[in-house]
């Protein structure tokens, strides 16, 4: 059976990057240059856009929760009990998804509004010129095997993109960090942070994503390697808050037969939910393993963040329940 990595060590490679210094009306800056380390062509963006909301026929399939919405819905040929099992799980995902992940039904994903979702569909689109320098920049320094960076905060210049409907303003996103960085000497890889902090409900996103350097592309969607995002609701308490962490591993450099997605979210501010069956959880989590076409579910109650009981520490044989999935070809071997 293939292992599982608890949810919490995974997100250690995206705080350690972001931690790292690192349409109409738009003002974008900047361009590339010949590839050198010290040189970082980010440079102030503004971008209007008439809509932030991404839906068929755009490529709602590039957004973050697609496999996961897909990868949850039991297969045809379980038993009566367990499609209904995961017919729970699947509707309980996209119910506590929604406020972080922006979609509006607990049946079917049917868009996605949030501030990395629009990123990646901005950056693929082409339309930013700075992005595109960016990239170009990294692009030409893994051809000349040099290490390289794009990042606007340590540019100290800042990223906005503004929903315009009706000549009015109805929504800003801001993006404290937007991070490339490759480094030859070490993994080899193309690492990409995208931070975004401030908002009525979602407080803060950090979402770091790892790409092969030799398939990396200039144009269009990048294919990651794995991806790992941390959404915080906002808090009076600093000690206490709604969380979702989403964790895909399209390939992994140790089990490279390992295609598995996590999806945990937790609620530390004194609410408790159902979920799939569970009473008064705060802590729910559900691992899709893609070759296996097979999902496991944990849930938790008081339990610390450390405790081995915590429902994103416990391992594939010690979950809750699991039920078989469909399959979801673009993961499956």
């Amino acid at each position: 059976m293939p292992r599982t990595i608890p949810v919490l060590a995974c997100i250690t490679t995206l705080t350690l990057l972001s931690a790292c210094g690192g349409g109409s009306q738009n003002l974008d800056t900047g361009s590339g240059g010949s590839c050198g380390a010290a040189f970082n062509p980010a440079a102030t963006v503004r971008l209007s856009l008439g809509n932030f909301t991404i839906s068929d026929p755009e490529p709602l399939s590039e957004t973050l929760l697609s496999d996961l919405a897909q990868g949850t819905q039991p297969n045809s040929s379980a038993t009566p009990a367990k499609q209904d099992y995961g017919n729970q799980v699947h509707s309980d995902l996209l119910t506590q998804s929604q406020p972080f992940i922006g979609s509006t039904s607990d049946e079917d994903y049917n868009q996605a509004r949030n501030p990395y979702d629009l990123m990646n569909k901005v950056i693929a689109s082409g339309e930013v010129d700075n992005f595109n320098a960016g990239r170009g920049y990294i692009s030409d320094c893994i051809d000349a095997g040099n290490p390289a960076e794009y990042s606007n905060s340590a540019n100290n210049v800042t990223i906005q993109f503004n929903e315009v409907q009706n000549e009015n303003t109805t929504e800003q996103f801001r993006y404290p960090q937007l991070r490339w960085v490759y480094t030859p000497a070490t993994t080899n890889t193309v690492q990409r942070v995208v931070r975004y902090q401030g908002g009525d409900f979602l407080d803060g996103l950090t979402v770091g994503s790892s790409f092969a350097s030799s398939t990396f592309s200039t144009t269009g969607y990048n294919a990651p390697q794995r991806v790992e995002a941390s959404f915080a609701a906002d808090s009076n308490d600093e000690d206490s808050q709604q969380s979702l962490i989403i964790v895909q591993r399209f390939v992994d450099p140790d089990q490279p037969d390992d295609r598995q997605d996590e999806w945990l979210y937790s609620d530390t501010t004194g609410t408790t939910f159902d979920f799939a069956g569970a009473t008064d959880v705060d802590c729910a989590r559900v691992l899709v393993d893609y070759d296996m076409q097979k999902a496991y579910v944990f849930t938790s109650s008081d339990e610390p963040s450390d405790s081995p009981a915590y429902c994103g520490n416990r391992a594939m044989d010690e979950s809750d329940n699991d039920y078989p999935t469909q399959p979801v070809s673009e993961r499956k071997q």
